[in-house]
């Protein structure tokens, strides 16, 4: 059974008045059409202008003032949706926070979240929505007498799935008609037009420090978690004239103690970044590692209840004993949706099957097999979510289904679970944003244009440290050099974490010694500087499985052992040829470095 104490905001609309789950609330507030059901936990500001009401549940700020009152914004919203006009919606693009509006009129009440439904919404039949899965499931036993079933596959957020069964999560695209019953999408209503990575950032670049001031105005305590990753990042960029107000927070697994293999690395790696950061940057800076919080029984139980994710309980149970109440945590997520987060082929492909098996790469590993099944809820998803009628405004359609899925699911349900300490808050969540983000080209977006002008704008040093490297620009300043043999046209250049010595008839390359075999890239090009096509020959030293270590030259990869007896290619004139090395582990004795030892001849 739900525990409602744990519920943080909890509300539920109702097509008709509530007869046996009354009690769950304390408030019943009736609307065109609707009854809006709340508690004590759950405060609902309430304003009207004219025959227009509108409830906000959660917080909202206007990305262009961060000084706008909360009812000075919702009476706008209400005078703009008593006009009718494009206004009003153009008016809720520039909007963050994370929030749900309910918006009532003398025909109808309509229920709009914010822009990736990060204060979440669930629904059944459309005729229950409500801030739980959970709660939703509840008064669907109460009301209807129906046990509802769990989804055999656990879905914890793919597509609009929850974990059970006729209880779906609501599309921020969309918005719910309580008289009609149903939904109507609103987003897109313009047709997508493609932009550059300066007009985007020039669009958007002002948005950013009336955030921070609304930020400052409204926290006593700001918390944002600090990793060694490229999102971390931006918002450390963003928020650096208020850096000093801020508590930086890393959580640490216990290190020592780890098994040793990826998952131990990667922590490894993030750790010695952060301290980095934290050590050049004097950041006011705390780690709060696992290991000191066990975590009870009882309270996995509780939390496993009550949300709909399973993404990390012992944060939520960390983030509960340490951090103060009604605090922030500025997180840095949502920036997915400008790089880009599925194969560089499938960026604005409209063939369904593609999107399809988009979608399956962030199903649950129970169901990446099963393709009937898989292919069976991929369209009824389509058709609930009305996602063809994308198509007329031309928007990249892939990058949408991240959007209104993994956005909209995944990373909105995790919100949840912290929801009981500290409110979420992330700069890009407005329609505004997003919408410019979605213009973006292919390129921008693969290779992070947009944020890399964002940091260089904001704390410029900030793109001296690489993300997820223990490179700096320097290292990158030094894989400019090329190397030479005597009079000879075949140069060696951009080596990236690999020593390159030129010896007198061949070049000896050999990975660092520092490099993190796996996780690190360890690459460098053979370029050809002469007037004549050259033959050269790679050779390795190794014999071993051939499963340790492949060499990739342009898009083909090989086994480091096919260069044992010595391999011939060929390097038109003028041209240039990339080798790269993939280590399958993050090996760490010296034997594994010499093993990568490459001549070139």
């Amino acid at each position: 059974m739900m525990n409602p104490d744990f519920q943080r905001k909890p509300f539920l609309i109702s097509n008709a008045p509530l007869e046996k789950a009354s009690d769950l609330f304390e408030q019943a507030h009736p609307l065109t059409g609707a009854y809006l059901y709340y508690d004590h936990k759950t405060e609902v500001e309430r304003t009207s202008v004219g025959s227009v009401e509108v409830n906000l549940i959660g917080y909202i700020l206007d990305i262009r003032n961060g000084h706008l009152s909360t009812s000075h914004i919702l009476s706008e919203l209400a005078s703009l949706y008593q006009s009718g006009t494009e206004e009003f919606y153009d008016y809720m693009e520039m909007l963050n926070g994370r929030y749900v509006l309910i918006i009532s009129d003398e025909n109808d009440t309509k229920t709009f979240s914010d822009a990736t439904c990060m204060r979440p919404i669930f629904y059944y039949q459309n005729e229950f929505l409500g801030s739980h899965e959970a709660l939703v499931e509840e008064v669907v036993r109460r009301e209807k007498g129906i046990e509802l079933n769990k989804e055999p596959y656990q879905m914890k957020g793919y597509l609009d799935y929850t974990s059970t069964e006729d209880i779906y999560k609501f599309n921020p695209s969309m918005f719910f008609s309580s008289v009609d019953a149903g939904f109507t999408r609103y987003y897109p209503r313009k047709p997508a037009k493609s932009l550059s990575t300066e007009a985007v950032f020039d669009w958007t670049k002002d948005y950013f420090l009336p955030q921070t001031e609304w930020l400052d105005q409204n926290f006593n305590k700001i918390y944002q978690s600090l990793t060694g990753g490229y999102d971390s990042k931006v918002s450390l960029a963003i928020t650096k004239d208020m850096r000093n107000e801020i508590e930086y927070f890393t959580y640490m697994i216990d290190i020592k103690k780890a098994k040793r293999g990826l998952h131990r690395n990667i922590y490894e790696k993030d750790k010695k970044l952060v301290d980095r950061l934290v050590y050049n940057l004097n950041l006011p800076h705390r780690y709060y590692y696992f290991k000191d919080y066990p975590m009870p029984e009882e309270y996995e139980e509780k939390i496993a209840k009550n949300v709909s994710s399973e993404h990390s309980y012992i944060l939520s149970y960390l983030t509960a004993k340490e951090f103060k109440k009604d605090a922030v945590h500025v997180k840095s997520t949502i920036y997915e949706n400008a790089k880009l987060p599925y194969k560089f082929e499938h960026d604005f492909t409209t063939d369904y099957e593609i999107l399809n098996q988009i979608a399956t790469g962030w199903a649950p590993k129970a169901l990446k097999n099963k393709k009937e099944v898989n292919q069976k809820m991929f369209n009824a998803f389509i058709e609930r979510s009305k996602f063809q009628e994308i198509e007329p405004y031309g928007y990249n359609l892939p990058m949408m289904l991240y959007w209104e899925t993994r956005m909209a699911n995944w990373h909105s349900n995790i919100t949840q679970e912290t929801d009981n300490t500290v409110e979420t808050f992330v700069f890009v969540n407005n329609r505004y944003m997003l919408d410019q983000f979605m213009h973006l080209d292919t390129i921008s977006k693969r290779d992070k244009e947009y944020f890399e002008k964002l940091i260089e704008h904001f704390w410029p040093i900030l793109n001296y440290f690489i993300p997820n490297s223990m490179l700096t620009l320097a290292d990158y300043k030094n894989a400019m050099n090329t190397f030479r043999l005597y009079e000879k046209s075949i140069v060696i250049s951009k080596p990236m974490n690999v020593d390159v010595s030129a010896k007198q008839d061949h070049y000896s390359i050999q990975p660092f010694d520092s490099a993190k075999l796996q996780d690190d890239e360890i690459s460098f090009v053979v370029m050809n500087q002469g007037n004549q096509d050259v033959d050269i020959e790679i050779r390795s030293f190794y014999q071993h499985p051939n499963k340790n270590i492949f060499i990739k030259i342009n898009d083909k990869s090989h086994s480091i052992n096919d260069f044992y007896d010595g391999k011939e290619i060929e390097v038109k004139a003028g041209e240039k040829v990339g080798l790269s090395y993939r280590y399958t582990k993050n090996f760490d004795r010296d034997s594994w470095y010499k093993a990568g030892k490459l001549e070139i001849r």
